[in-house]
């Protein structure tokens, strides 16, 4: 990732709105008792694992609650009031 973006905590929405529109999925799954509850799903894919836990990094300085899969290539992050926030 740039420095320019690193050191700029203004840019990090725009940024990670970009690797989203790119890199990144959003679905709805079905959990709960008897699969009757639905919670949006959200996921940014890299190749990268640096790439990956910088985005983490930003995600959760910025208050979103996210977490690292695939062996460090996707970040992913679940519920309702992560996705309207992020949307």
């Amino acid at each position: 990732m740039p420095d320019i973006i690193l050191k700029d905590q203004n840019s990090w929405a725009s940024y990670i709105r970009g690797i989203f529109d790119t890199d990144g999925s959003v679905y709805v799954r079905k959990c709960g008792v008897g699969l009757a509850y639905r919670q949006p799903i959200i996921d940014i894919f890299s190749k990268s694992s640096e790439h990956i836990l910088q985005i983490k990094a930003m995600m959760e300085w910025t208050g979103f609650k996210v977490w690292v899969e695939g062996n460090n290539s996707k970040i992913r992050m679940a519920g309702w009031g992560n996705a309207e926030r992020f949307f």
